[in-house]
């Protein structure tokens, strides 16, 4: 009887550190990710706006995000989108910045800054590039704001070819990846 009693309880203790054991430790987190950055959600509440570039915002296919890049590259784009150089002019004027691009959609801008002696960017610093942007255009509801040279590289290019005249159509698809990849949240 005793050995009975004996193998159950040690069969509900194994049984209860095995299910200890497979929590994910959320306690600590305290808003940080795994790799201990913080999770940064500044202005990336779309309030179901559509995606990154607000497809499906405008009787697209919203269950199927890959309609909207397929309209795109058949030329029927349902995303407007501008290159706002009076909000980059406006972000320039900032102290901590160097250069910036500024891509815009309906309510969204995209800002591709280079900031002053490879300074990090920090949730200030957005604030005031969002405040920039909003100054010289009332439309804009988000703005999302990157450092990351890949993307400030790209934008670069895509306005530069834009004023020269070259096309650009494939491009689009392309901006709209790394626009997808570097503001995930942007949902």
């Amino acid at each position: 009887m005793y050995k009975k009693i004996s193998i159950t309880i040690t069969a509900c203790l194994i049984a209860g550190l095995l299910a200890a054991g497979c929590g994910d430790n959320r306690a600590d987190d305290q808003g940080m990710d795994r790799n201990g950055q913080q999770q940064n959600q500044y202005e990336m509440q779309q309030q179901n706006r559509g995606d990154a570039w607000n497809r499906g915002a405008r009787g697209g296919d919203p269950m199927n995000p890959m309609n909207q890049r397929n309209q795109m590259n058949a030329g029927d784009q349902d995303v407007e989108y501008q290159v706002a150089e009076r909000a980059a002019d406006e972000i320039v004027q900032l102290a901590f910045v160097q250069s910036a691009y500024v891509l815009k959609t309906e309510h969204n801008a995209y800002v591709a800054a280079v900031l002053e002696n490879g300074a990090e960017l920090t949730r200030t610093m957005e604030h005031q590039i969002a405040q920039a942007v909003r100054r010289v255009d009332d439309t804009v509801d988000h703005v999302y704001v990157s450092t990351n040279p890949d993307f400030i590289e790209r934008v670069d290019s895509y306005i530069d070819d834009l004023r020269q005249g070259r096309p650009v159509e494939g491009f689009v698809e392309e901006i709209v990846e790394i626009i997808d990849r570097i503001f995930p949240n942007a949902r």
